[in-house]
């Protein structure tokens, strides 16, 4: 195993680019949880329900 010996500019660059990448995952997390929200088929189901009702009115 060979072990690289990355200075302190490196990993601020490391850093960096885990931090873009988060970001543009989130982003597109976001945009793909929004188009599903809007292309998606999620209105419930309708139906007419009718029931007797008996008043107890003296």
């Amino acid at each position: 195993m060979v072990r690289r010996n990355i200075g302190l500019e490196g990993q601020e660059d490391m850093v960096g680019r885990l931090i873009k990448m988060v970001f543009v995952l989130g982003i597109l997390g976001f945009a793909a949880l929004t188009g599903y929200a809007y292309l998606a088929d999620l209105s419930p189901s309708q139906t007419e329900v009718t029931v007797p009702v008996t008043l107890n009115a003296d």
